[in-house]
């Protein structure tokens, strides 16, 4: 049996915290982590918590703050963050992009 325990910390509610995940197939721990799971459902559908969080492009007009600083040709803020060297960068800074917990998000 494969056990899976993961923290993602590329949804918009754990941007500030950190993220693990370990993968490994043995039985005892399978059975002790199936044992504790008190309820689940689908990873499916959006984070709740990243409802109003768009991408900001450096060619928008107003961006709100904490929207994610997102390459031109991408508009999914999980997946289309710039990355650190371009969040400090010339676009980036068009918007006050700051690096925030691995993720470029518009600043103050």
């Amino acid at each position: 049996n494969l056990g899976l325990v993961v923290d993602n910390n590329r949804v918009y509610s754990q941007y500030s915290r950190g993220g693990l995940a370990v993968c490994l197939e043995n039985q005892a721990w399978h059975a002790a982590l199936a044992d504790g799971i008190v309820a689940a459902d689908s990873c499916s559908g959006i984070d709740d918590d990243a409802e109003g969080v768009a991408c900001c492009h450096y060619d928008d007009d107003k961006c709100n703050q904490g929207d994610v600083c997102c390459y031109s040709s991408c508009d999914d803020p999980s997946t289309c963050s710039y990355s650190e060297t371009g969040c400090s960068g010339d676009y980036g800074q068009i918007h006050d992009c700051v690096w925030s917990d691995g993720t470029c998000v518009v600043g103050a």
